[in-house]
């Protein structure tokens, strides 16, 4: 029977981080709505951004330019590209898709540009950071399917894009692995074998609040309890995200993959898997790392822990 519970502690880091950096309370404030949260969480999110592509130098090494991917019901959607600006226009690079975590209600192109421009000054690689459409407004599976639309729109436009089409990656965090996930499972099945990896930091891989508990040791040990008041994503907050998603067919993995019966992932390219030990989210990732263990998948990034 699982047991993580032993990630679930805070690290030295943490603790001396937080003592100099009080957490402000996260979710909805009295009187406010989701909208406004929306809103304010954006704002503080590009400031964030900004001030740490400023304060690095990494603006100053990296270039960017925006454009618009059509989906499949006639809209658009934005992405920004980034590529190293010491490297020629026409080197052809790795790409990496990336999608922004947010519980599928926050996150725009502003707010990600520290971490795609770190990436990419640390790697030498172009990143297209999609910004799909947002609850309240768009519910599932609109989500999921921008996350399909922009990947194909990547592989078809690689030559402009100055990508290798051998070496495209998926990723990103949170929700945004969510959709990467989803995004790789539903190219395994195609069979195309398009994409070289996927990376997943911190997934959401199963509907809210629908871990099989009965695969734990007890209840108490699941990271959905030993973390229901986690700092940043307490559970409320979750509950919040669920309730505008409107991801409600348990059954339905085309966003949420850990339900899928991972009877054909053999051939599916390498994986890592970055996960926080006090995230509720955790055993969610340990969870279908474990499944893809079991269903004979040898792609799966060594394990190692960081205190």
């Amino acid at each position: 029977m699982a047991d993580y519970s032993r990630y679930g502690h805070p690290s030295r880091e943490w603790e001396e981080f937080i003592a100099i950096n009080p957490l402000t309370a996260t979710g909805l404030a009295p009187g406010q709505g989701i909208e406004d949260l929306q809103r304010a969480t954006n704002k503080s999110r590009e400031e964030a951004s900004a001030h740490y592509l400023r304060s690095s130098g990494i603006r100053d090494r990296i270039t960017f330019t925006d454009t618009q991917i059509p989906t499949q019901d006639g809209k658009t959607i934005g992405a920004r590209i980034y590529r190293p600006k010491k490297i020629p226009d026409d080197a052809i690079l790795p790409v990496y898709i990336y999608f922004h975590g947010g519980g599928f209600l926050f996150g725009t192109l502003a707010s990600e540009d520290a971490n795609c421009g770190r990436i990419v000054a640390a790697l030498d690689i172009v990143v297209v950071n999609v910004c799909y459409r947002h609850t309240p407004h768009y519910k599932h599976p609109t989500q999921a399917n921008d996350a399909w639309d922009a990947f194909n729109w990547v592989c078809n436009n690689l030559d402009v894009l100055g990508g290798d089409k051998r070496q495209v990656i998926v990723g990103g965090v949170s929700a945004g692995g969510a959709l990467a996930a989803s995004v790789m499972m539903r190219e395994n099945y195609t069979k195309n074998g398009r994409i070289r990896g996927q990376v997943l930091c911190i997934p959401q891989l199963f509907h809210f609040g629908s871990l099989p508990l009965d695969q734990f040791k007890s209840e108490e040990v699941c990271s959905y309890y030993q973390h229901v008041d986690a700092p940043i994503i307490p559970r409320t907050q979750l509950e919040m995200f669920k309730g505008v998603l409107g991801a409600d067919n348990q059954s339905d993995a085309s966003l949420f993959v850990g339900i899928d019966n991972h009877d054909d992932v053999a051939r599916m390219p390498r994986t890592a898997i970055i996960i926080a030990g006090m995230d509720p989210l955790r055993d969610e990732a340990l969870l279908y790392a474990n499944m893809l263990e079991e269903n004979k998948y040898a792609g799966l990034v060594a394990h190692f822990e960081v205190d």
